[in-house]
């Protein structure tokens, strides 16, 4: 839906949604610190909540095609708004910094000029048997409860520990091994026949493409089946 290398921009229309508010937001209270132009962020906030208002008309199973086809035209025409304006604008704005851009929802990596989405997404997840050594584990975003990893992410990263037998849940996740990226949900997690009955940990996270990390979730216990 977003125009091709913007990479801090989601594409999914609801966290593209949440994006754009919390850019015309964030945007608009700083606008006169960074030497904005309000009637500026003003259109794109209109735009945003034209889009909004579409958005919600096209929800379930009975969207009109024309609906969604205006939905789609409103999507591309303001992350291409949004893109010129990042460009002109914030891209090489130094009172708002690197730390303003944050914000905005975009920040540039250390040793990088590209403009990347920033990994302040949280992920939920659960975890249920399925079979003897075998857990499934379904994971979506917090935020929107789309069941995908979300656009400018590489994947899930997974947080495990296996606890002793007094051993109480940690209240952080020092001590975890970490997993492989997971870009699928659900997910397999295979253990042992040694590990069965065994406590275990979860955490889990998103991982954007310069392998930085977004919100740890919470830590979750589980028996291995």
């Amino acid at each position: 839906m977003t125009e091709k290398h913007c990479y801090y921009m989601p594409q999914e229309a609801q966290e593209f949604l949440l994006w754009a508010r919390n850019f015309t937001d964030v945007a608009g209270r700083n606008a006169k610190a960074w030497g904005l132009v309000q009637a500026d962020i003003d259109n794109l906030k209109a735009d945003t909540e034209n889009y909004a208002q579409v958005l919600q008309i096209t929800e379930g199973d009975r969207a009109a095609k024309e609906d969604i086809q205006l939905k789609n035209t409103l999507h591309t025409a303001l992350s291409s708004k949004f893109k010129n304006y990042v460009n002109a604008e914030i891209r090489c704005n130094k009172a708002a910094g690197n730390n303003g851009r944050a914000a905005l929802g975009i920040h540039v990596p250390e040793g990088s000029k590209t403009l990347i989405h920033r990994p302040d997404l949280h992920i939920a997840f659960s975890v249920r048997p399925v079979h003897s050594g075998e857990h499934r584990i379904d994971f979506h975003v917090e935020e929107t409860g789309r069941k995908a990893v979300p656009y400018g992410y590489n994947g899930a990263v997974f947080f495990i520990k296996f606890l002793e037998p007094d051993e109480p849940v940690p209240a952080d996740i020092s001590g975890f091994f970490k997993s492989d990226i997971i870009t699928r949900t659900p997910h397999l997690k295979e253990f042992r026949s040694s590990d069965r009955g065994k406590r275990v940990c979860y955490a889990a996270c998103w991982q954007n493409g310069r392998s930085e990390k977004g919100p740890i979730s919470g830590i979750q216990m589980h028996i291995v089946p």
